[in-house]
């Protein structure tokens, strides 16, 4: 079991360093067209006085600055939110768990590894940021997005080593998206699909 969870964790890794390979890959294309198009403008204006010069220079930095923010900014997230899912699995083996689903990993492999869930059939399930008062509001966003998503991105299958390259699978951005899909098929347990995320002190998953 815990081989299988490691492996699961691998794949995850595997899953977040393709993400971040994307995310730099687009800034660093983006950088390229900025500066490009900075140094047109930078010969073009090159004849004015010293003063524009050092407020273009500092509106360019600045610019970077932001810019870098919004790039780095998710993929922090993703790492810290990895990280504790990371130690969320330091467990004792002893510990019995009750439930009506199986977990199954990026690989494809089934495991015999269970969760208590159990909801009447579409009820809301109320999500709580907890403390969004010392988070920022681009932060916020991210996590609604990533409970609410129904955004796929499609990913090469020799990642996960469940295919020779060339073969793709799709996957969800978002839990909505992913139980929506999943609710499809009937189950015994209700699969919840809908959420509503609240500021406030009380909810279903914190």
């Amino acid at each position: 079991m815990k081989s299988e969870q490691v492996s699961d964790l691998e794949s995850q890794q595997v899953l977040l360093k393709d993400m971040n390979l994307r995310l730099k890959q687009q800034f660093q294309t983006k950088h390229q067209t900025f500066q490009k198009l900075e140094q047109q403008r930078y010969s073009h204006e090159s004849k004015t006085n010293s003063t524009y010069q050092n407020t273009l220079i500092f509106g360019k930095h600045r610019r970077f600055t932001v810019l870098g923010i919004l790039i780095i900014a998710p993929i922090l997230l993703v790492s810290v939110f990895f990280s504790d899912l990371n130690s969320s699995f330091v467990a004792n083996d002893k510990e019995v768990m009750k439930s009506g689903y199986v977990i199954q990993n990026l690989k494809g492999d089934t495991i015999d590894t269970f969760h208590s869930w159990d909801i009447p059939k579409e009820r809301t399930l109320y999500v709580n940021i907890v403390n969004p008062n010392i988070i920022d509001n681009d932060k916020v966003q991210i996590i609604k997005d990533t409970i609410l998503s129904e955004k796929t991105i499609s990913l090469d299958d020799s990642l996960f080593h469940k295919a020779l390259p060339g073969s793709q699978s799709t996957y969800f951005l978002g839990w909505s998206g992913a139980l929506k899909q999943a609710s499809q098929t009937p189950t015994k347990f209700t699969i919840p699909t809908s959420f509503s995320i609240s500021e406030s002190s009380n909810g279903d998953i914190a």
